[in-house]
């Protein structure tokens, strides 16, 4: 069935929406709302229905309604202020008041583009000129960015970071990398940053061959770094597939700051957040984040890796204060929100916002945007490890463990996190003796992500003997965080900790944790 109304195209077989003919990204429960609406002009649906219906009955809060009203009326041209197609009905409900035309031009059929066979790419760090190690957080930002431009292209499949970033430091030959990585072309570079200029030499290399496809040097100053950016991937993308990459820099431009420094403090911020999540290192993503919001406050890439550094902070730093760090989360959510808003095909932005859902219980939000996420660039390592802890949250352990299983045997080298990631996913799939070996071959600083995990899957593996260091160390986090009411029980800190830092959607999973605990002696 199709709906025709204002130059839009709502079609509920292709379950798409298209404006003046162009496909419009929604997520799929903006989408059930504008069916919802839609299918039901004729009369007023009221908000117990729309939760009824699009929420499945679950309890959602009145920001989440809102948002997703909001995101409707945007994805068909809408606002709140004209309300031309969605009127509210203040304290009862909502009302699709557009004109239903199906013998309208732009309500016909639009043919699919043919498939094209994409060719595969691997970016290498670039190496940095400068000699400065504290100015690698900008190389390894330009690449990375590359890395994000190129894949939205959708002609070229790229090789992810984790795969690529192996070959650091190293003199490589690029048909070693072709065979290794199993990609046919590679782009190999360095930077140089001088002030304010900044030097850039890229090769595009034909792997099998060695062959030498384009190369060029760009001398600029910083503030044309987004043109030198987009020059590249237009250059890469026209080269390998043939086809010009409009859409990729449409869509490139959009997340480009309008001041080059933001986008400076952003890379630093987003280097320090690939760290351990110390106290330190979310200090300095926060404060580097600020800082690129201060200067454009239109940011999104920036507002979401703010959102992302105040909710990591809120569980170090409001630890026991119930008031404080529900304030703390709705700033997070309030960030988020923002950018999506101005960004929502951002993947960073979709993650902020998912994981934020998940500490509201918006599970059914939480799962569409983090997917949504994933789906955005789904063969980069630390793309996909974010995918399989979400996973672990939302109550799929054993889609986890299989996806992170496919991931580690495919890449030659991977950061300790991923190894975490797969335990964590292993033991709420019902493997703890498997979940506890595999957080054994990890070096112990790592476990802090999660040490409640390691605690429990020690002590369901029958390891009690092994168990007590865990333990000890995650008694110590509790009474060490802690800055709620000094008198306040091991059992109510527990109690606490469930309540706002594991907030898992099934309660079996929530009921395995806490039996791993009292296995482990601990009043929970």
């Amino acid at each position: 069935m199709k709906f025709a109304f204002d130059g839009c195209v709502i079609d509920t077989d292709a379950y798409e929406v298209r404006r003046d003919g162009d496909r419009v990204h929604v997520e799929p429960q903006v989408l059930d709302l504008l069916i919802l609406l839609v299918e039901n002009r004729d009369r007023l649906v009221s908000k117990s229905e729309i939760i009824a219906k699009v929420w499945d009955g679950r309890t959602v809060s009145e920001t989440a309604l809102t948002s997703r009203i909001k995101s409707a009326r945007r994805a068909i041209g809408d606002d709140g202020t004209a309300q031309r197609l969605i009127r509210t009905i203040k304290g009862r409900g909502f009302r699709f008041v557009g004109a239903i035309d199906n013998d309208a031009p732009h309500a016909r059929a639009i043919m699919p583009a043919n498939p094209v066979q994409k060719p595969s790419l691997a970016v290498l760090p670039f190496d940095n000129m400068g000699g400065d190690p504290e100015q690698r957080y900008f190389s390894d930002g330009i690449v990375e960015d590359l890395m994000t431009e190129l894949s939205r292209s959708q002609c070229i499949t790229i090789a992810s970071r984790s795969a690529s970033f192996v070959y650091r430091d190293d003199d490589v030959d690029v048909r070693e990398v072709g065979n290794e990585l199993g990609v046919d072309f590679v782009l190999e570079g360095s930077l140089r940053r001088m002030g304010e200029r900044i030097r850039i030499t890229v090769q595009l290399i034909e792997a099998a061959t060695g062959h030498h496809l384009w190369a060029e040097r760009y001398d600029r100053t910083l503030t044309e770094i987004f043109d030198i950016q987009d020059e590249i991937v237009a250059t890469i993308v026209t080269t390998l597939s043939g086809e010009i990459a409009s859409a990729a820099l449409g869509q490139a431009h959009q997340r480009m700051p309008d001041d080059w420094r933001a986008y400076d403090h952003y890379l630093v911020a987003r280097h320090a957040s690939q760290q351990a999540r110390t106290l330190k290192n979310l200090t300095t993503v926060k404060a580097a984040a600020e800082r690129a919001i201060a200067i454009d406050p239109h940011y999104a890439p920036g507002l979401g890796m703010l959102a992302n550094a105040t909710r990591w902070l809120a569980t170090l730093t409001c630890f026991g204060d119930s008031a404080a760090i529900t304030e703390t989360f709705r700033r997070a959510h309030a960030l988020a929100e923002r950018a999506y808003d101005i960004e929502p095909t951002d993947a960073q932005t979709l993650r902020a916002l998912g994981w934020c859902h998940i500490l509201d219980r918006d599970y059914a939000e939480a799962e569409r945007c983090l997917e949504r996420a994933y789906a955005i660039n789904p063969h980069d390592g630390d793309v996909i490890m974010g995918w399989v802890t979400a996973l672990v949250y939302l109550g799929r352990p054993a889609e986890a463990v299989a996806l992170a299983q496919q991931t580690i045997r495919r890449l030659t080298t991977f950061p300790d996190y991923f190894l975490f990631d797969l335990g964590e996913a292993q033991f709420f799939a019902g493997e703890p003796e498997t979940a506890a070996a595999t957080f054994e071959s990890i070096p112990e600083e790592q476990h802090d992500e999660n040490i409640t995990v390691v605690v429990a899957a020690f002590a369901h593996a029958g390891r009690l003997s092994s168990v007590a260091p865990y333990r000890d160390r995650y008694v110590r986090e509790l009474e060490t965080l802690w800055i709620g009411d000094p008198a306040t029980s091991l059992s109510q800190r527990i109690n606490w900790d469930f309540q706002y830092r594991h907030v898992y959607r099934r309660m079996k999973d929530i009921e395995l944790l806490r039996g791993g605990l009292r296995k482990a002696g601990l009043p929970a």
